[in-house]
C-alpha cells in the first residue's frame, strides 16, 4: 500500500482560500490589538515615578553638567535603558569649561552652592558676616580671600557704570520680569478653563529675571570693574537656598552671591552708612567631559520620532523629564514592534546647566542636517513635569514676600507649530483631564522678519523649532525651577503621570499621519531658509564662554 504524506497532498482551491482568509484575519487581528491611546493600567505608577526621581536626586542635589552627580545620572539612565528589550544605547562625549562649587553638602552627596560663598561687611570698625543663599553660578572663584570694596546700593533701573561701580561691591535687587498671560491666548489652540482667570494677570517667575536681565547685568558689572555683586531676592533666604541661575555658562569677571530679603534690607542700610564689604566664592574652573545619551527602539520603519530632555539639573524639578523619557521608553518597548509605526529615539542632552555648551542644541542641529533626508518625522521635548504652583504672599510687618503653595498646579504649556500634533495634543489633554494647561503655537510675539515667525517654545523645544524640525514640547516654569529648597514637595507625581500619558497618546496618534502631514509649514520654512530667509537666533548663540 502506498501512503502519501499529508503535506504533499494537493490543496483544493477552497482550502487555499480558507488559509488565505485565516492569514488575513490573523494579520487584521494583530493590527487591531495595537492601542490608539496609552492603556494607563499598563503604565508606570506615580509612586514609581517618584522613586525613580528619588534615585536621581540621590546622586546630589546639584547635578550640573560634567559634575560627578551629573555623570552618575547619565550612567544610571544608560543602565536602565539597556535593561529594556530591543533598546540600543550609545553616548557621545564632548568637553566644556566646567564651573562647580568646591564646598560639599553636609546633608547629602555632592557639592553645594549654599556654602560656596560669603559676605563680610565692615562698618564703624566692626566686621559682621552676612548669611547668603548661595554663590551665583559661573561667578569668579576667589577662595576665602574674596574681593573687597565700598558697599554701594544701585536700585533697579540705575545703569551700572564704571563711575558708580569700579572697585565697589554692588547691592541690587533681582530684576523683575513678567510675561503677559493674555499673549498666550493669541497663540493658543486650546486653554483649559481653569486658566481663564489668569488671562488678564502677568506671569511672574524669578527665572524670567535671573535667566536674562541678571545675566546681562553681571556681565556689565564685570566690565565696569566692580569688585563684587550681591543680588537680593524679595523672599526669605531659606527659600532661595542653592538657587542655580543664570545658567548661560558664561564665566564672570567678579564674585557674586544671592541673599534673601532680610539680608538685602540690612545691606542697603549698611551701604548708606558707608560700609565696606568682602565677597568670596569657593569654586573651581577646569575642562571636563560630559556626554549626550541616545537610546533607540526600532519600529515599523526607520523614520524616527525623537524624544528629548536634559540630563543635568538641580533638585526635583529641573531635569525630571529624564524620568518621563525612561517611563515612555519602557511603555513603548512593551508593545509589539508593529504597534510602533516609527522608530523611537530617546535623547538626553547634557549641558543644559551650561548653555554655551548645550548638548540639546547639538542634538537639534544634527536633526536639522538629517531632516531633508526623510529619516526624522518630528521631535518631542519634555521638561519640568508635574510642578506645583508657588506664589509670593505678604509677610507684613516684615519686608518682602514669602512663598507658599497655592494648592494649584503650575501652569504648563504644550507648544507646537504643526496642526496634526496640535490636534493630537489638545485631544490628549482633554482625554487625560490635565488642567492648568495651554496648547499653543509658542510663547513669542510673532515676528515676520524671520522664519518661523514664532521662535520661542519656552525651553529646549525652541532649539528644535529654530532649526525647523517639527516639534511638540511641554514645559513649566515654577518658582522651584532653580530653587531646590522645596525638594520633592515641589512635584505632583500624579500630574506628572497624566502629562506623560498625554505624551504617549500624541506619539500613538502621530502614527496615522504621514511625515509630510506632520511637517506642515516647516517644509515651507526650510525652503525659505534655503533661499536666504533669516532664521531664529537662540539665546545659546548669544552666550559666550567668558564674559567680555
Amino acid at each position: 500500500m502506498k501512503f502519501t504524506h499529508a503535506c504533499s497532498r494537493p490543496r483544493s482551491p477552497y482550502m487555499a482560500r480558507t488559509l488565505l482568509a485565516t492569514a488575513l484575519m490573523l494579520a487584521t487581528s494583530a493590527q487591531a490589538t495595537c492601542p490608539t491611546v496609552v492603556d494607563e493600567t499598563k503604565f508606570t505608577t506615580a509612586a514609581d515615578l517618584r522613586q525613580m526621581m528619588s534615585t536621581i536626586v540621590g546622586f546630589g542635589e546639584l547635578r550640573s553638567a560634567g559634575s560627578e552627580g551629573g555623570e552618575k545620572t547619565i550612567d544610571w539612565l544608560a543602565s536602565e535603558l539597556r535593561k529594556i528589550p530591543g533598546m540600543t544605547v550609545r553616548t557621545e562625549a564632548f568637553e566644556l569649561p566646567r564651573w562647580q562649587p568646591t564646598t560639599l553638602n553636609p546633608k547629602g552627596p555632592g557639592r553645594t552652592l549654599e556654602l560656596a560663598g560669603g559676605v563680610d561687611v565692615t562698618s564703624a570698625g566692626r566686621v559682621q558676616k552676612v548669611a547668603i543663599g548661595g554663590a551665583i553660578p559661573f561667578s569668579l572663584p576667589t577662595g576665602t580671600a574674596g574681593q573687597s570694596g565700598e558697599l554701594v546700593y544701585l536700585a533697579e533701573g540705575t545703569a551700572i557704570t564704571p563711575e558708580n561701580s569700579r572697585g565697589k561691591i554692588i547691592v541690587r535687587e533681582v530684576p523683575k520680569a513678567s510675561l503677559p498671560f493674555i499673549g498666550l491666548a493669541l497663540l493658543a489652540y486650546h486653554i483649559t478653563p481653569d486658566l481663564y482667570a489668569n488671562l488678564f494677570s502677568p506671569f511672574e517667575r524669578p527665572f524670567l529675571g535671573t535667566d536674562g536681565p541678571l545675566a546681562e547685568e553681571l556681565i556689565v558689572a564685570g566690565q565696569a570693574g566692580a569688585a563684587g555683586y550681591i543680588s537680593v531676592f524679595n523672599v526669605p533666604r531659606a527659600q532661595i537656598r542653592g538657587y542655580y541661575d543664570p545658567h548661560w555658562g558664561t564665566h564672570l569677571k567678579l564674585p557674586a552671591v544671592y541673599v534673601g530679603v532680610d539680608e538685602g534690607e540690612a545691606l542697603k542700610k549698611l551701604a548708606a552708612a558707608g560700609a565696606t564689604a568682602n565677597v568670596s566664592v569657593l569654586a573651581e574652573r577646569d575642562v571636563a567631559t560630559t556626554r549626550n545619551l541616545f537610546a533607540t527602539l526600532p519600529g515599523g520603519s526607520a523614520e524616527r520620532v525623537v524624544l528629548n530632555t536634559n540630563s543635568d539639573g538641580i533638585g526635583w524639578v529641573q531635569e525630571n523629564g529624564t524620568v518621563g523619557l525612561l517611563t515612555l521608553a519602557k511603555y513603548f518597548a512593551s508593545l509589539p514592534q508593529q504597534c510602533r509605526p516609527r522608530t523611537i529615539e530617546f535623547t538626553f542632552g547634557s549641558g543644559h546647566t551650561h548653555m554655551s555648551h548645550e548638548g540639546n542644541h547639538a542634538i537639534a542641529k544634527k536633526l536639522d542636517s538629517e531632516y531633508d533626508g526623510g529619516s526624522v518625522a518630528f521631535a518631542m521635548v519634555l521638561e519640568h513635569l508635574g510642578t506645583k504652583e508657588l506664589l509670593p504672599y505678604s509677610r507684613w510687618p516684615l519686608p518682602g514676600k514669602t512663598l507658599k503653595f497655592s494648592g494649584q498646579a503650575e501652569p504648563a504649556i504644550w507648544a507646537t507649530a504643526t496642526p496634526p500634533l496640535a490636534t493630537a495634543t489638545v485631544e490628549a489633554v482633554k482625554r487625560r483631564q490635565v488642567g492648568r494647561t495651554t496648547v499653543a503655537r509658542g510663547i513669542d510675539i510673532p515676528n515676520f522678519s524671520h522664519v518661523p515667525a514664532v521662535c520661542g517654545f519656552g525651553g529646549i523645544g525652541g532649539y528644535f523649532n529654530s532649526f525647523m524640525v517639527p516639534v511638540v514640547s511641554t514645559i513649566s516654569g515654577p518658582w522651584s525651577l532653580w530653587a531646590p529648597s522645596y525638594g520633592e514637595s515641589a512635584v505632583d507625581f500624579e500630574r506628572m503621570r497624566k502629562q506623560l500619558l498625554v505624551a504617549g497618546d500624541v506619539i500613538l496618534a502621530s502614527g496615522k499621519y504621514s511625515r509630510t502631514a506632520i511637517a506642515g509649514n516647516y517644509l515651507k520654512y526650510r525652503e525659505q531658509r534655503a533661499a536666504g530667509a533669516a532664521g531664529c537666533t537662540s539665546l545659546l548663540q548669544l552666550a559666550p564662554d567668558e564674559a567680555p
